[in-house]
């Protein structure tokens, strides 16, 4: 059912078929000129009906949606954005780093698919069974119909639909053209896929998402709009107010167990906590596992001390995807 968050601002809930997050979280807001739905679902018939009877319960037609827009281009944030915009004729909005992709995962993979084979031979993983991790998110394509953005955002613009004034953050880490949005006034922060309730965002590294992500990802926590306008930033839900904690007690719990008698910028590994089963997939491809290992001991190095890395995300069932803070 449609929460009304804010006079007007309704958060909405659509679910994600057989995945464990079970909802995405898009939000609707009212504007001057009609309104505002940021983020879709994915391309699913039960995943339409429920954003229709969502909107519904809301009070609101597809005929008045206006504009979507995307916090990033995975499926269960943008998989309907091609049925809303040919519903309703909707302005489509994103980041520009994330309109790079939809051609390149979307609309013709094949030359993503062939960077992804010679990625994952590099890093060790055997040619034999290189194929399955090739293909993996291939399946994906049939959630999203896509949308090319009329328009997009590069991060610090203010959006201004009459009762509400978003302030843009670009956020990448999870995505890299991922977008948050701050009502100042009234101390709101839809945040998309960068903070959720009680689990972290999934951030990894891939052909298309190569440097440091987990250094972009925390240095975007750096940034948020709580970092940045001291006491008139509204709270944090708990994941993202336990992230400083969370990355000083693996830090300690590397240091004690791992790192006895030496310093921080000589430990060189992130010592696995828990044995779970991506550990024991990324034991058959040591090169990988590496990757993701170098990139946090790369962020540990560059801060003078040791940073965990992200993954190994505890997904539960229950858990929504797409967060917002309120006052």
């Amino acid at each position: 059912m449609a929460t009304e968050v804010r006079s007007g601002l309704f958060q909405l809930k659509v679910p994600i078929p057989n995945n464990p997050l079970g909802w995405v979280l898009p939000y609707l807001v009212p504007g001057d000129d009609g309104y505002t739905l940021i983020d879709s679902g994915w391309n699913t018939p039960d995943a339409f009906d429920a954003l229709e009877e969502e909107l519904r319960a809301a009070g609101v037609t597809f005929d008045r949606i206006k504009r979507l827009i995307v916090t990033h281009v995975h499926p269960d944030h943008y998989g309907l954005a091609g049925r809303i915009k040919e519903a309703c004729g909707a302005e489509v909005i994103m980041h520009q780093r994330e309109q790079d992709f939809i051609r390149s995962r979307y609309r013709e993979p094949e030359q993503l698919l062939e960077r992804m084979a010679a990625w994952l031979i590099e890093n060790g993983v055997p040619r034999d069974e290189m194929q399955d991790l090739q293909q993996s998110s291939m399946p994906a394509r049939s959630f999203v119909v896509p949308a090319e953005p009329d328009s997009v955002l590069w991060g610090g613009e203010t959006l201004d639909f009459g009762l509400f004034k978003f302030e843009v953050y670009w956020t990448p880490g999870h995505s890299p053209g991922h977008l948050c949005f701050y009502e100042r006034e009234k101390r709101i922060i839809l945040t998309g896929d960068h903070v959720l309730p009680t689990i972290t965002p999934n951030v990894s590294l891939h052909p298309q998402q190569m440097g440091n992500p987990l250094g972009d990802y925390l240095a975007s926590l750096r940034r948020s709009p709580e970092a940045a306008c001291g006491d008139r930033a509204p709270p944090r839900t708990a994941a993202g107010r336990d992230a400083g904690n969370h990355r000083r007690r693996r830090r300690d719990c590397v240091r004690g167990r791992g790192g006895r008698g030496l310093d921080d910028g000589h430990v060189r590994y992130v010592l696995a906590l828990d044995a779970s089963r991506r550990d024991q997939r990324d034991a058959r491809a040591p090169g990988v596992r590496g990757a993701g290992r170098q990139a946090a001991s790369d962020e540990g190095e560059r801060r003078g001390t040791v940073r965990a890395r992200a993954g190994a995300n505890e997904l539960k069932a229950g858990l929504p995807c797409g967060g917002a803070v309120l006052a």
